[in-house]
């Protein structure tokens, strides 16, 4: 998906006076982990909140939720990988 780019601290990437445009699927992905529902004034259900899961120990929950609020947001999880806190890999596409 073509949207526009985010800076590695969060900001909106700008080059020669103009926002940059480009694929953001690791951003996207980025954005739905780390948000908590409710960050996102247009869509508030979506957002993980994976931050909260170094306060509990449910991976599974965990697996369950980014599936779900990525397929929210239009992505299909092809790979999956959450078994232990800290090691997380995902890889996804567009629907």
């Amino acid at each position: 998906m073509k949207d526009l780019l985010l800076t590695d601290a969060g900001e909106l990437e700008i080059s020669n006076g103009d926002f940059v445009a480009g694929e953001n699927y690791n951003q996207q992905q980025a954005m739905l982990l780390v948000a908590q529902e409710g960050e996102f004034k247009m869509t508030p259900t979506i957002g993980v909140g994976i931050g909260d899961l170094l306060l509990s120990e449910e991976l599974l929950e965990y697996r369950h939720k980014i599936r779900d609020h990525f397929k929210r947001d239009n992505l299909k999880v092809k790979t999956l990988e959450l078994y232990e806190i800290g090691k997380l890999k995902i890889e996804s596409e567009p629907f």
